[in-house]
C-alpha cells in the first residue's frame, strides 16, 4: 500500500485482493462443498488475475503470454498448500474455541 510503497503498488494490491474477494464471494454462493484447499487455490489464482489485469492496463497485455501460465501455477502450488494448513488447523482451532467459549463450530 502506500505506507511502504507507491500508487502502483496500492493499484496491484487492489486489484488482485478485488479479483480474489469476488472470487471468494462466488466460490461461497456456489461452491458450498468445496473444501479449504479448492477455496483457497481459486483465490490465490484469483489474485494473480487481478495483478496480471492491473500489469495489463499499466504495460500491455505481452505480459499475460509471458506471466499468467506462471503465476497460475504458482497459485495453484501455494493455494492449495494453504488449503492443507487449513484443514490441518481449522479443527484444533475450532475446539480451543469451543473449549474457552469463545465460539463453537463453523459452518
Amino acid at each position: 500500500g502506500m505506507l511502504f510503497g507507491s500508487a502502483t503498488s496500492l493499484y496491484f494490491s487492489f486489484l488482485g485482493g478485488a479479483v480474489s474477494f469476488l472470487a471468494l464471494c462466488l466460490m461461497g454462493r456456489i461452491g458450498k462443498g468445496c473444501s479449504f484447499v479448492g477455496i483457497s487455490a481459486v483465490c490465490a489464482a484469483s489474485h494473480n488475475i487481478g495483478q496480471i489485469l492491473a500489469a495489463v492496463t499499466l504495460f500491455g497485455p505481452e505480459l499475460i503470454r509471458s506471466y499468467l501460465p506462471l503465476l497460475l501455477l504458482a497459485s495453484l502450488v501455494y493455494g492449495s498448500a494453504v488449503g492443507v494448513i487449513l484443514n490441518l488447523s481449522v479443527p484444533k482451532l475450532q475446539g480451543i474455541l469451543h473449549r474457552t467459549g469463545m465460539g463453537g463450530k463453523a459452518e
